[in-house]
């Protein structure tokens, strides 16, 4: 039987907490269940937009899950429209 490490991470840390599987979050959440597996596994960082769908799934603030990447910000002069 393989040994089971424990969640390093804020999103995999609640999960195990809640006893919800990550298939049940992609489910719910209607996110592929390999972009749960990076996030939980730290391979991929949490968006915003993927946090503020997960959190009310879970009953947590979206700041409990974790950072979220800023978005990059348009430097003085550019507006990012060609």
């Amino acid at each position: 039987m393989p040994v089971l490490t424990p969640p390093t991470t804020p999103l995999g840390r609640i999960l195990a907490e809640q006893g919800r599987k990550q298939t049940w979050l992609a489910e719910q959440a209607g996110l592929s269940k390999s972009y749960i597996n990076f996030v939980v596994s730290g391979r991929r960082p949490l968006s915003r937009g993927s946090a503020a769908l997960i959190a009310p799934l879970l009953g947590v603030d979206p700041a409990d899950l974790g950072p979220v990447p800023r978005r990059p910000r348009a430097r003085s002069g550019q507006t990012g429209v060609d």
